[in-house]
């Protein structure tokens, strides 16, 4: 029982190694991703963020 499971552990191990080492391999290069175009604003989104402070409120 505690052999079993330690041999898929290890199986996942030497996989999980083989595809680091595929990673740091010099030669490889990364898949790029699509990227969707923004939405189109309609200019009356209004400003996000914090409201500016307003005159020195004394």
């Amino acid at each position: 029982m505690v052999l079993t499971q330690v041999r898929k552990n290890m199986e996942k191990l030497t996989s999980l190694i083989s595809e680091t080492n595929a990673l740091l391999d010099p030669s490889y290069t990364p898949e790029r991703k699509e990227r969707k175009p923004r939405a189109a604003g309609t200019g009356t989104a209004g400003r996000r963020g914090r409201p500016r402070k307003e005159a020195a409120a004394e």
